[in-house]
């Protein structure tokens, strides 16, 4: 029996990620149970009141495999019996403004990890445990049901459905101050040129185009962009954004950070440091200038991470 505990319930990368692995596990036969690893108190979870929820529930809760994220390990009671799983995705303390309760937590991860299984999303946080370590890591890249990223609308009727103009389309990501806020100041110039976008539920700061879009509309939107640029002020885990891009063909732009160096550099896409606007802004005017897009063999690199590849890996 396998439980597999998450720790948000809310849209993140890797929030997606376990929900992916969890039901390919559930479809190929495995007896899996979903568990919450928060109260429902505070919704985005981390809080004490969910590590010690996820404590005594963990503490009664008898399997032979328990799947987790780093940050529901961390509170997790040690275990009896059977293994324990721990994916750990990317280490946010640039974008927390609690360190000190971050850095008890990471800790707290680290001493349960010598004795777990260790899933992590790129070579970079494979090194990186390494350094801290951690010996049984396994990395399994994320997963897209690539068949799914098509262009729904034309980008005729793209423009016309969300009323914007003719001119190109700089794709940011989401609206989000550690994600997109630094490179919007940075963009500023463009905007009389160029239509910045940026997208999800949740918008953070002004500026930029904002578009909350459905699944379709997201895929439109890649595939209307002439460009899309990530410069997070964290390490990310991979980049979804980023891949999601060129499985549409979009080349893109970023600043390699974590786990997105690896994607970047595989792709024969651009990495650029958030330190040099004026380079920045000369190679977004010469992929718009050029029309230029992904190249077939790069996009067929992105394509590899299917659901079959996942599967077979968590299997």
């Amino acid at each position: 029996m396998i439980n597999f505990w998450f720790s948000k319930n809310f849209l993140t990368g890797g929030n997606i990620y376990n929900r992916m692995a969890f039901d390919s596990l559930k479809d190929r036969g495995f007896d899996i149970t979903e568990k919450k690893a928060y109260t429902g108190y505070h919704g985005r979870g981390f809080t004490y009141i969910d590590a010690l929820y996820t404590y005594l529930t963990g503490s009664s809760s008898h399997s032979d495999i328990d799947i987790m994220d780093y940050g529901t390990a961390s509170w997790s009671s040690d275990r009896i019996r059977g293994k324990r799983i721990i994916n750990m995705f990317h280490f946010d303390l640039e974008e927390t403004t609690k360190k000190r309760k971050h850095l008890f937590f990471f800790d707290r991860f680290l001493k349960k990890a010598k004795d777990s299984k260790v899933i992590v999303i790129s070579q970079y946080w494979k090194t990186f445990l390494d350094l801290l370590g951690i010996k049984d890591i396994e990395i399994i890249y994320c997963a897209y049901e690539v068949d799914k990223y098509k262009q729904y609308l034309s980008g005729k009727d793209f423009l016309q459905k969300y009323g914007l103009s003719d001119k190109k389309i700089i794709y940011l990501g989401k609206n989000s101050k550690p994600k997109t806020y630094e490179t919007w100041e940075k963009l500023k110039p463009l905007s009389h040129d160029y239509q910045l976008i940026t997208t999800g539920p949740r918008k953070e700061f002004d500026g930029p185009i904002h578009l909350d879009l459905d699944f379709e509309g997201y895929c439109s939107l890649l595939f209307a962009a002439s460009v899309t640029v990530t410069m997070p002020r964290f390490s990310e885990g991979w980049s979804r954004i980023a891949h999601e891009s060129l499985l549409c063909g979009t080349p893109v732009i970023g600043n390699g950070k974590g786990g997105m160096k690896e994607l970047l550099k595989s792709t024969n896409q651009h990495i650029i440091s958030e330190n040099d606007p004026s380079l920045l802004i000369d190679q977004i005017n010469l992929i718009i200038t050029s029309g230029s897009r992904v190249a077939e063999k790069d996009i067929l690199y992105a394509k590899y991470f299917d659901l079959n590849y996942f599967g077979d890996r968590w299997e």
